[in-house]
């Protein structure tokens, strides 16, 4: 009975054993925890930025050609790129009614302008129509600026005046004369003048007539007269 006693009381110390290593356990699992979350609590919280564009500042602009002007040939594009930290600048040119919203670029520059040349146009190599010239301009820290200017091109059709009984028009910044409608003229035929007769040599007066006259009587009288002499010798 000694002997089973000693058993049961084994068991009950193996038992004991295993809810102490439970406790033990489940006491380091709850200080994790809190320890976690004590550590969430001290973590800075995010903060939610607005993802705004950034604007174009009032460096970046075209000067020249001046919004609806029309321009001709080889086009002088002038404006300023003089941003903090310019990294480069780009012109580009798109149809006005493009939807696709295609830009060609025209020329880049790694110097910047204050007022001065921004590009070269050859307008000669388009069609005449209504176009937008684009510049872009890009700092040191990836930042990209625009602005844009619509524009006309007039090679090869007259150049219409902005507003009705507005200023003279204008070509690459120079005025240009105004176009007045030609007056319709009806052509007129001229016929022309025949030259005058000259005058006739040969001037036959009455008396010449009349002895003309005279002698042919005579020459047929005496043809008549030889005519039956004949005749009669024979």
């Amino acid at each position: 009975m000694a002997q089973g006693f000693r058993i049961a009381i084994k068991r009950m110390s193996g038992k004991a054993r295993l809810v102490v290593a439970a406790h033990k356990a489940e006491c380091r699992a709850g200080l994790l925890l809190g320890v976690l979350g004590f550590l969430l609590l001290l973590a800075p919280r995010p903060v939610a930025l607005a993802l705004t564009p950034t604007p174009t500042p009032s460096g970046v602009k075209i000067t020249t050609p001046r919004p609806g002007q029309a321009v001709q040939g080889q086009v002088r594009v002038l404006g300023f790129t003089d941003v903090a930290g310019f990294r480069k600048s780009a012109l580009f040119f798109g149809y006005a009614e493009d939807p696709t919203h295609t830009w060609f670029l025209i020329e880049e520059k790694r110097i910047p302008a204050h007022g001065g040349l921004v590009g070269r146009w050859d307008t000669t190599l388009i069609t005449d129509g209504n176009y937008v010239l684009r510049l872009t301009v890009e700092d040191r820290l990836g930042h990209r600026y625009e602005t844009t200017v619509p524009v006309r091109v007039r090679n090869y059709t007259p150049v219409e005046t902005p507003t009705p009984g507005g200023a003279t028009p204008e070509v690459n910044g120079v005025q240009q004369p105004t176009l007045m409608p030609a007056s319709t003229l009806t052509p007129t035929p001229l016929w022309p003048t025949p030259p005058p007769v000259p005058p006739n040599p040969i001037v036959l007066s009455p008396d010449t007539l009349t002895r003309a006259a005279a002698y042919g009587v005579a020459a047929v009288i005496m043809l008549l007269v030889l005519f039956g002499s004949l005749r009669r010798w024979r």
